[in-house]
């Protein structure tokens, strides 16, 4: 886990670059509902960055933005950047010409994202030959050496989803997200529904996989230990915005938000004391006007302010942010 805080970086050089992302859905016959509300957010090549929080926070919806695979009902504003270049048209068009060879995604679920009636290995190939042009014999090869890569031997590409176990799915998942060796893997929950060893054989080979082939990783995921091991920045979200962003070691030790303390103390984990406690009451609803900081009802640290203000981020240490109008109170002893 590093602790260096990273050098900043120009947008042009970020893997994945997002500012004032909206994203608002308008359901018939009821209020609209704004999941993403502000958020701005750094990938940096080759690192392994999280964005965390609880299920509903907009974290997913933040995913899929960057990733131009939201519904067609989703009014979407804000510049999003991926490799530097901006992604202007809210189109397929448009995206296809960064979805796997700049950008992939990882789903939840591997058996919901495989095709249950093709072999596994035909599966990976599909993304070379429609993207890269690349012809069957060498693609058939790289999906081959992929599977390899991801600990399942090539003779089982012709086997077909339902044949293999959940962690076998999910490396197939990853196989092929990889197949255009893209820049950025956004991987979304990827060890939902395994089982722990399984999981944490998911996270490692993740990790050596950022470091062999050298691309970005954003992890969305509610899972606080899992990403203390494995990524090296987090952005905590709560009610559709970033709260708090850091390096992990950072927010490990000295979290600035009461959303990221509470979170940490209802996480159980082996390298923490104390009792786990779980956080009060439920997030806003976001068809609602909201005023002053969204945490407030549930917050133990909150004062009058907190309940007419709104927080915005702001720097509260090197390379930490935090929107809580106590966040300098909480300084770190030296």
């Amino acid at each position: 886990m590093s602790t260096a805080a990273a050098p900043p970086v120009s947008a042009r050089a970020c893997a994945l670059r997002l500012r004032d992302l909206h994203v608002t859905f308008n359901p018939p016959d009821r209020s609209p509902v704004t999941a993403v509300d502000g958020v701005d957010l750094d990938v940096r090549p080759g690192e392994r960055f999280a964005l965390v929080g609880e299920s509903g926070c907009g974290k997913t919806t933040t995913a899929l933005a960057a990733m131009g695979l939201l519904p067609h009902g989703a009014e979407v504003t804000g510049d999003i950047r991926i490799g530097g270049h901006a992604v202007t048209e809210r189109n397929d068009v448009g995206w296809a010409r960064h979805r796997w060879t700049d950008v992939a995604m990882v789903f939840q679920g591997a058996m919901n994202s495989l095709n249950p009636v093709q072999p596994i290995g035909r599966q990976i190939v599909e993304p070379m030959r429609i993207h890269e042009g690349v012809d069957r014999k060498q693609a058939t090869r790289r999906a081959h050496e992929l599977l390899e890569l991801v600990g399942i031997p090539a003779r089982r590409a012709g086997a077909f989803p339902h044949e293999l176990s959940g962690g076998m799915r999910q490396r197939t998942a990853i196989a092929m997200a990889l197949a255009c060796n893209p820049r950025l893997l956004v991987a979304d929950e990827p060890t939902t529904a395994l089982d722990t060893m399984v999981q944490a054989q998911i996270f490692a080979l993740l990790v050596r996989l950022t470091q062999e082939l050298e691309f970005a990783l954003l992890l969305v995921t509610h899972d606080l230990p899992a990403v203390m091991h494995f990524c090296e920045r987090a952005a905590v979200m709560y009610a559709g915005r970033v709260v708090e962003t850091a390096s992990v070691a950072e927010l490990y030790a000295h979290p600035r938000h009461p959303y990221t303390r509470r979170l940490f103390e209802a996480s159980p984990s082996l390298d923490r004391t104390g009792e786990i406690r779980s956080i009060p009451g439920a997030p806003p609803r976001l068809d609602r006007p909201m005023v002053g900081c969204r945490f407030a009802a549930r917050c133990d640290r909150a004062i009058d302010r907190c309940r007419v203000d709104d927080p915005r981020l702001e720097t509260v240490g090197e390379a930490h942010e935090a929107a809580c109008w106590r966040a300098r109170e909480q300084e770190p002893s030296a």
